[in-house]
């Protein structure tokens, strides 16, 4: 439809700003209400969603304006879908089955939309970009149906205060637990540091950069990478049985420093592609072991406002990493810019001593090595 940078930015905003502006009150609604409503809810809204722009766009009357409003709606049923199944699967699951649990659902999603998601949209929309619309509206309308095979999940609690006030007992039932405090500063160092690298890294591989990849051998560094995640999401049910998650989230911290920075050292498509698994198993890692403690720790009461918080920082935090490594990259390149990010993300290392002088309470209910 258009070349314009700002139009495309326009459309990746819209997607995204849902997560830095609504997930706080999502995750208070997500506490008040029955889980599996707003899963399918958020799914069928989806599938609406798509299926009108299909038919729009087949009638050659889409407008850029729909375009944006769609990916808003589209990024706030996100929001409440991903904060309601991260609510609801510790009510669907033992408490020893969590880590098998996120581990079969992190590489569910790494397959599919890590790797064959984008190459069977792109085939798909060769095809002709009105069947991508339809067919991306009848797989959130087969998801929807397939939600109301799950028990209700009806609310823990009955009664209800303020956002505010319900928000900030969520915030204050994380900061007030120790290893969830640590945890959530972590990710933010980590979530700075990612996004600030992503944005330097086709600065750094493609065309005119240091290695000159491309368009396609870029593409293939992603899919490289992604099957690293997958790879690590099958290997947690049994790695997790057999290392303490103390060890894991030392693994994790020290794994995705050093993979950032490895293209510095290593210019090359063989250095890039690496680097992406190493990150893509350090976050497979780290997610599965941090997810599954607070979905353990925390009272199911709160839980949808902690994963909000969760996610607050995370998202929230997304523009800072380009902006910072943008500064760095005008001044040295990019290359010294990646490198930064790697320091960035190293500075959750610094945080590993109290995740180690609270082992016992991480490693507590470690599962039977079998």
């Amino acid at each position: 439809m258009t070349r314009s940078a700002l139009a495309l930015s326009a459309v990746v905003l819209a997607r995204t700003l849902p997560w830095s502006l609504l997930s706080t009150p999502i995750g208070v609604l997500a506490d008040r209400s029955a889980l599996r409503s707003l899963l399918v809810a958020a799914n069928i809204t989806r599938s609406v969603v798509m299926a009108a722009l299909a038919v729009v766009f087949v009638s050659g009357l889409l407008p850029l304006l729909a375009i944006v409003v769609a990916a808003a709606v589209v990024g706030v049923c996100e929001v409440y879908y991903d904060i309601a199944a991260q609510t609801a699967l510790p009510r669907l699951v033992a408490s020893d089955e969590l880590e098998k649990a996120n581990s079969g659902q992190t590489m569910i999603a790494e397959t599919l939309h890590g790797m064959a998601g984008p190459a069977l949209g792109g085939l798909v929309a060769g095809i002709g970009p009105g069947l991508a619309l339809a067919g991306a509206a009848g797989c959130y309308l087969g998801a929807g149906l397939l939600g109301l095979r799950l028990p209700r999940l009806s609310p823990e609690r009955t009664t209800n205060g303020t956002m505010r006030t319900e928000f900030l007992s969520g915030i204050r039932a994380v900061w007030s637990e120790p290893l969830l405090r640590v945890f959530l500063v972590m990710t933010g160092f980590g979530a700075v540091s990612f996004a600030g690298w992503q944005a330097m890294l086709s600065l750094f591989a493609l065309g005119g950069g240091p290695v000159h990849l491309n368009s396609f051998e870029f593409g293939l560094v992603y899919t490289i990478g992604s099957l690293g995640g997958v790879l690590a999401a099958a290997a947690m049910p049994i790695v997790s049985d057999r290392v303490s998650r103390t060890t894991l989230v030392f693994t994790a911290r020290f794994l995705a420093a050093g993979s950032l920075a490895l293209p510095f050292f290593l210019p090359s498509f063989l250095g890039c592609a690496v680097a992406v698994t190493g990150y893509s198993m350090a976050v497979i890692i780290w997610n599965v072991v941090t997810v599954s403690y607070r979905q353990r720790r925390l009272p199911p009461a709160v839980l949808g406002r902690a994963n909000a918080s969760y996610r607050t920082v995370a998202w929230g935090l997304l523009p800072l990493g380009p902006v910072v490594a943008g500064l760095v990259s005008q001044g040295t390149g990019p290359a010294v810019a990646l490198l930064s990010m790697s320091g960035v993300s190293a500075l959750a290392l610094f945080f590993l001593p109290a995740v180690h002088r609270r082992r016992v309470m991480l490693d507590a209910q470690q599962p039977r090595t079998t």
